[in-house]
């Protein structure tokens, strides 16, 4: 059983090579930037903590000796006051430290000094966000040294570190290094964005010529790629289209003498039929007649043996002819030529519906002239036999639709559509072509024009087909 975490591995995977190169190594750098702004981030930190515990540290234990050596032994309470002006005046010069002296007696307490960040620079001033603070600032340290007068303890000087003006520095440090850090992401960013765009170029090149070579353009060509290691892949690639443009001409030319030996063959046969099987129905057809009226002269008890023999043979002979008609129909449309391109197309698609009761059969010609010429003619007669046939024999439709437009241009037919749906049950996807299909798209081919086969949205299946038409033909009114 997959679980959620494979699922999600699975959609991770596809979103990643589903993006394009540039932008996963664009990816990968702005993440390996991140993860070493972070790592730098940290260790600044680190560092800054460890700093400012050292400095304030030093300082807090060198005011201590200065203080226990010079003022903790008084001859008289009167010096506490020149004491505090002493210290107030020292400590207004130095950082780190802030002293608060406390008489015993008393209890009174004073401040010796405010915080040291006001005798800076007003850069130094800058104060670091309190989540800063709260990453490289330690516990408060405070030392005591005690004051006395012949011995007797009448003061108290407590010292506390002040490691503000070394965290603002580290911040404001630590802010330009961001500042730089993110500066040079973005210029890498672009450089890189714009690097890999001129040495992927030609992969991209590489990915249209092959989208060219499979929807048939051999003529494709792809220019030197200005990368060395890419140069012979684009030879390569070039030997490979001349190759195939080569044998594409070789089968087009194959396929048209084909085409032209098939519709030979057919016209041949069909001249048979129709010259040499017709005459020979119409023959046996009036023999059975004559037959029958000699037979129709004897006797009741003879003439009916012989009137039911003749009967047979006019049925067979019926059903011969029809099959001859069909056949002849099939192979080559006799009116092909002698009435319009509509008329032979509203015949064939008749000739269906007779055969075919239970389907109904919808009609769309629009624009069309008396004839296109004989090769695009019987090109649009064929493929519409040839999808009708395929629509009938596999997709099992209860409604199919033939359409021929000609849309024009300036009075003139530019472009043949021909389309053939149906509702029926649809195609396989990669179903091969057979011999009807592969045929068909070769004969649109040779007339430089597309053929297309796919389900339609709607159900069933839907053949499409366009053909350039010279623009010099002038439409029939």
């Amino acid at each position: 059983m997959t679980s959620a975490y494979d699922v999600q591995r699975s959609r991770l995977s596809a979103w990643w090579h589903g993006i394009p190169i540039r932008w996963q190594v664009l990816t990968a750098i702005v993440a390996t930037f991140i993860v070493t702004g972070l790592f730098a981030g940290s260790v600044s930190v680190i560092d800054a903590r460890q700093r400012a515990h050292v400095e304030t540290e030093f300082h807090l234990a060198l005011w201590q000796q200065y203080i226990g050596v010079r003022f903790s032994e008084l001859m008289s309470e009167r010096e506490l006051d020149g004491i505090e002006k002493q210290i107030r005046a020292d400590l207004s010069r130095v950082r780190h430290v802030s002293a608060t002296l406390t008489f015993r007696a008393t209890g009174r307490t004073i401040e010796l000094a405010n915080s040291p960040l006001q005798a800076q620079p007003p850069e130094r001033n800058e104060t670091a966000p309190q989540w800063f603070i709260d990453l490289v600032q330690s516990k408060p340290e405070v030392r005591n040294v005690d004051l006395n007068v012949r011995g007797v303890r009448v003061a108290n000087i407590s010292l506390t570190a002040k490691p503000d003006d070394e965290i603002a520095e580290a911040w404001i440090l630590l802010r330009k290094v961001a500042m730089w850090w993110i500066i040079g992401l973005v210029a890498t960013i672009l450089g890189l964005y714009f690097i890999l765009g001129y040495i992927l170029g030609p992969l991209v090149s590489f990915a249209s010529g092959m989208r060219e070579l499979e929807g048939g353009h051999y003529d494709v060509r792809l220019p030197d790629p200005g990368v060395r290691e890419l140069t012979p892949v684009a030879t390569n690639f070039n030997h490979l289209a001349r190759a195939l443009e080569k044998a594409k001409s070789d089968n087009t030319h194959l396929y048209r003498q084909l085409i032209a030996v098939q519709e030979d063959e057919r016209r041949r046969i069909a001249a048979d039929l129709h010259d040499e099987v017709g005459p020979c129905l119409f023959g046996i057809m009036a023999s059975t007649s004559s037959i029958k009226r000699f037979a129709q002269d004897l006797p009741l008890e003879k003439c009916a043996p012989i009137l039911d023999a003749v009967h047979e043979i006019n049925h067979i002979s019926d059903k011969l002819r029809t099959m001859n008609r069909g056949l002849l129909a099939r192979l080559r449309p006799v009116a092909l030529g002698r009435i319009s391109l509509e008329d032979l197309i509203s015949d064939l698609v008749t000739s269906f519906a007779g055969a075919n009761p239970d389907v109904s059969f919808e009609r769309n010609f629009k624009n069309l002239p008396r004839s296109f010429g004989e090769t695009i003619d019987l090109t649009i007669y064929r493929c519409i036999q040839e999808g009708v046939t395929n629509a009938l024999r596999h997709g099992l439709p209860k409604d199919i639709e033939i359409g021929v437009l000609a849309h024009a241009h300036n009075g003139n037919p530019s472009t043949i559509k021909l389309y053939v749906a149906d509702n029926g049950r649809g195609i396989e996807p990669d179903t091969p072509f057979g011999f009807g299909l592969s045929s068909m798209r070769e004969r649109v081919r040779l007339l430089n024009g597309t053929h297309a086969i796919a389900n339609d949205p709607r159900g069933g299946t839907r053949l499409e087909i366009e053909i350039p038409f010279p623009a010099t033909t002038t439409m029939a009114a």
